[in-house]
């Protein structure tokens, strides 16, 4: 369980290097709601992508140190695609990762806020 905590804060940490950043807080609800949209293969696999649309490709030369193959990397890519995680147009980003947290961390905020 550690070590998943990790992949999440590790997770959190390379989101926070994209241009609209997402920041650690004092309650951690950043990684809650990163644990909502992905189990922790799809967070590994969601560090080697950036804001920056790459083609299957390039992500697979980054990804396939990890023993990962281009077959189960592809499937997890179209998941996540159809889960809303991730952007794809001709190649895949995190674009949409990064709006649906804050969204989601947008409305955790307000519902705080309104209820305790």
């Amino acid at each position: 369980m550690v070590r998943e905590e990790g992949i999440y804060r590790d997770l959190q940490k390379h989101l926070n290097k994209q241009p609209v950043g997402y920041p650690a807080t004092k309650s951690g609800v950043e990684i809650r709601l990163l644990k909502r949209f992905f189990n922790p293969e799809e967070a590994r696999l969601a560090m080697k992508l950036s804001y920056k649309p790459c083609s299957i490709n390039d992500i697979y030369e980054v990804v396939k140190e990890s023993g990962m193959s281009f077959n189960d990397m592809e499937n997890m890519l179209d998941e996540m695609m159809k889960n809303g995680e991730i952007e794809r147009t001709h190649s895949y980003s995190l674009t949409y990762a990064k709006k649906r947290v804050n969204e989601m961390k947008k409305k955790l905020d307000i519902a705080i806020k309104l209820w305790g």
